[in-house]
């Protein structure tokens, strides 16, 4: 496929005088905008509707600044000819004009977009002049505008009453006159978006509002059936991946639990030289005991070992083979020694003194002896 040039504003308004009608969708991150690149979409939004079919919230408000950017870093990566639009999250641009242009300024520096997306229209005209000032171009939102949606009652359709359509001309002129090169309309009556892209001259786009706008939006996990919550009413799904993906999961889990995964073509060799001298090397690791036993100082020759290098000729454990006949040299001190001493000279002749062991090594096991000499 032959690498189209990148995708600029004046090639927008050419596709509308060619009669070509745009298309856009979400994306958000490097492998969704690199499908979407590879489709030929015109233009790329990187949406705060990730907040919902990314993070699993209920609305677009939760998403951040820093999130978003993060996000839009991925896409344009992925999507090096498509125009990209960073969408402006809730409250990123609500308290002042100096916020506004500073987080425009970020989505531009830190993230290259092509333009920022921003909701509302006349309440929110100055901030998209001075944005738009500052050298950033602006695409307006109005009609269903997610992060005022509370306000709205809810996720509904708008301009349905001539009150509210009239306002929404009103939007769409003040953000043109304010500078925005475009206006996304969303959930808007066909009748309605009509009569909004006569009153304006800037690209008009539709998300919800009908056929008749330069250009067509959709969010991406609802067009490949990838977002389960709900399916908007305006949505036409292409495709339904998520019992695609599923059924690869279950077929993953079900291999790994009958050993099928991985399989010999998916392991990495080396050679038998090479493992003749790891063999090799792991011997000279090894510590050797001379006799087959039991080893009895198991705790202190760890702390040896952790605490310093061990000197060559040093003795680092005891073997003791448990099983056969073995002698244990133990040093009591003379002040405690009494009582054994006392046993040891009441013996008769031939007879013997027994004891019993207890190992520290083997707190559990008591063994039987019998002192040989004191």
């Amino acid at each position: 496929m032959e690498q189209r040039k990148k995708i600029t504003i004046p090639d927008l308004y050419k596709m509308r005088e060619k009669g070509e009608v745009i298309s856009w969708l979400t994306a958000y991150d490097f492998p969704m905008a690199q499908l979407e690149e590879q489709a030929g979409i015109e233009i790329i939004l990187v949406g705060d509707s990730g907040s919902m079919v990314v993070y699993g919230n209920d609305s677009t408000l939760p998403i951040t600044m820093d999130t978003m950017i993060e996000h839009t870093k991925a896409v344009r990566k992925g999507a090096p000819t498509a125009f990209v639009i960073g969408d402006m999250p809730f409250m990123s641009y609500h308290k002042s004009v100096e916020d506004a242009i500073a987080n425009a300024g970020r989505f531009m520096k830190e993230a290259g977009c092509d333009a920022i997306k921003l909701e509302g229209g006349v309440r929110i005209a100055d901030k998209v002049k001075a944005i738009v000032d500052a050298g950033i171009p602006v695409m307006g939102h109005i009609g269903l505008t997610p992060q005022s949606s509370a306000m709205l009652g809810g996720f509904k359709v708008q301009g349905k009453d001539a009150e509210t359509a009239k306002n929404m001309i009103a939007d769409a002129k003040a953000l043109e006159k304010a500078g925005a090169f475009g206006i996304l309309m969303e959930c808007v009556p066909t009748k309605v978006s009509q009569i909004i892209k006569k009153s304006v001259s800037v690209l008009v786009f539709s998300i919800g509002a009908g056929p008749d706008c330069d250009g067509q939006l959709l969010i991406f996990h609802d067009i490949v059936g990838l977002y389960q919550c709900f399916t908007p009413k305006f949505v036409k799904q292409y495709a339904n991946i998520a019992p695609i993906i599923l059924d690869g999961l279950k077929k993953y889990r079900q291999e790994v639990r009958d050993k099928k995964f991985p399989g010999k073509e998916h392991e990495f060799k080396i050679s038998d030289a090479e493992l003749k001298k790891l063999e090799l090397d792991k011997q000279q690791h090894y510590i050797t005991s001379p006799i087959d036993g039991t080893v009895i100082t198991r705790d202190s020759a760890l702390r040896l070992l952790l605490s310093r290098p061990v000197l060559r000729g040093e003795a680092i454990l005891e073997v003791v083979p448990l099983a056969t006949p073995w002698q244990l040299t133990v040093n009591v001190p003379e002040d405690e020694a009494g009582e054994l001493l006392k046993a040891y000279r009441n013996l008769e002749a031939g007879e013997s003194l027994k004891a019993r062991v207890l190992l520290k090594a083997y707190p559990d096991e008591i063994l039987e002896a019998e002192v040989l000499s004191i």
